[in-house]
């Protein structure tokens, strides 16, 4: 019997699964990756853990696949981006509004309760740094650490269209993308793409394809397990990440995910974008020893998610008080 032939194809759903899975991997990334903090357990003298945790940064090129994914979806969807301008205003504010959500909830506390002040973190100059801090372009000295990727993200926002218009011509831009990538290391901000504008444009490309894939759970999974190993030896990881995000998003595909684990998982991805936004105050800034009060990792990964899903449930309530959704309407 043949191998049934699935259309790559994945709905709202699906995507937020994705992004609950990619938010737990950067929970793991930023508690373990340091190997600090923690006892870990050593096999053939290598630090298990901190070796998950550094994999786990793969969480970053997931977000980036599925941002190109959405955007692509969106625009078939609304037969393409006839006005720029308009989706540039409307995509910045999108991010930017509950950016300035966080930053109004968070960075005030960090001033006047722990001591966290605008000389001591921007340095010289600190007014126009807070003030770049607050366009979601600062890409180094920002007052949160994490927030750099609000910088490639606007960048790969605003080559959208351009990849849009060349998305008929996918054998020519994924080479390209990836030229580009290697032409922007060293340039001040732009060189924030030279990681992720190929796993960017794979995920446009994966939304417009109408590829169809063969194989099986195992085949699926055989692969995902394969790229994976690979990655601790290549020699330019975050490159090779576009190909464990296809054959993760392969592997979603072809396995049918339980529902005691797509569910959960679906309701992290609603909350991933608060999470990743406020996470480094929670573990880093403000309640570290709460947060690492045990050495296990395991429990320090699992206090860190509970206390990001509860606060993040309290800013979503204040969103309705306010009723944000309104508020976005009215800007854009």
């Amino acid at each position: 019997m043949k191998p049934q032939i699935q259309i790559i194809q994945l709905s709202i759903s699906d995507t937020l699964v994705l992004k609950g899975i990619a938010i737990i991997m950067l929970l793991c990334h930023h508690c373990l990756c340091t190997g600090e903090g923690y006892e870990d357990i050593f096999l053939f003298g290598k630090p298990c853990f901190q070796h998950v945790g550094k994999f786990c940064k793969l969480c970053v090129a997931i977000f980036v696949f599925l941002s190109g994914y959405g955007l692509t979806a969106q625009a078939r969807a609304k037969d393409g981006v006839p006005n720029v301008l308009k989706f540039y205003k409307r995509r910045y504010f999108k991010l930017m509004t509950n950016f300035w959500i966080i930053w109004l909830l968070f960075v005030p506390i960090g001033v006047f309760v722990f001591n966290r002040t605008f000389p001591e973190v921007y340095g010289e100059h600190y007014i126009i740094r807070a003030f770049i801090d607050l366009t979601g372009l600062c890409t180094s000295s920002s007052y949160n650490a994490t927030w750099w990727f609000y910088g490639c993200i606007i960048l790969l926002y605003a080559l959208f269209p351009l990849i849009w218009k060349a998305r008929s011509y996918w054998f020519l831009l994924l080479p390209a993308s990836i030229v580009l990538s290697f032409a922007v290391k060293g340039i001040p901000l732009a060189n924030l793409l030279g990681d992720y504008l190929f796993i960017f444009t794979c995920g446009c490309i994966y939304a417009n394809s109408k590829i169809s894939l063969g194989g099986g759970k195992m085949t699926a999974i055989i692969i995902l397990i394969v790229f994976c190993l690979y990655r601790f030896v290549a020699r330019i990881p975050l490159l090779w990440d576009a190909a464990i995000v296809v054959a993760l998003v392969y592997a979603y595909n072809q396995v049918s995910v339980p529902s005691y684990i797509s569910r959960p998982m679906a309701f992290l991805g609603k909350h991933s974008f608060n999470i990743f936004l406020f996470h480094t105050f929670i573990y880093s800034y403000y309640f570290h020893s709460l947060i690492y009060w045990h050495r296990n990792p395991m429990v320090i990964v699992a206090t860190l998610t509970i206390a990001c899903i509860l606060i993040s449930i309290c800013i979503e309530q204040i969103k309705k008080l306010i009723r944000f959704d309104l508020l976005i309407k009215k800007i854009i």
